[in-house]
């Protein structure tokens, strides 16, 4: 459920003076094949942002040695620009 579904619904049951059981509804929701599926690969996500982190921090560093510059240079090269 995104975050507009969540406020779509809740408008929704506000509106017919209604509580919005949530409860309930998650448990539908967590009954989806798909959102069952985007939670059984949340480790392949995790590895994956991890491994993209670490690529672009390989290239910063590559950079900074290729430019003979120090972390604190660059902070205070970004600090001042």
């Amino acid at each position: 459920m995104n975050l507009n579904e969540y406020y779509q619904r809740t408008i929704s049951k506000l509106a017919d003076n209604q509580v919005a059981d949530d409860a309930t509804y998650l448990k539908e929701k967590l009954q989806d094949r798909m959102v069952k599926f985007y939670i059984n690969v949340s480790f392949a996500r995790t590895r994956t942002y991890r491994n993209i982190a670490q690529v672009w921090k390989d290239i910063s560093d590559r950079n900074k040695f290729i430019m003979n510059i120090s972390d604190e240079e660059l902070t205070e090269y970004i600090k001042n620009s």
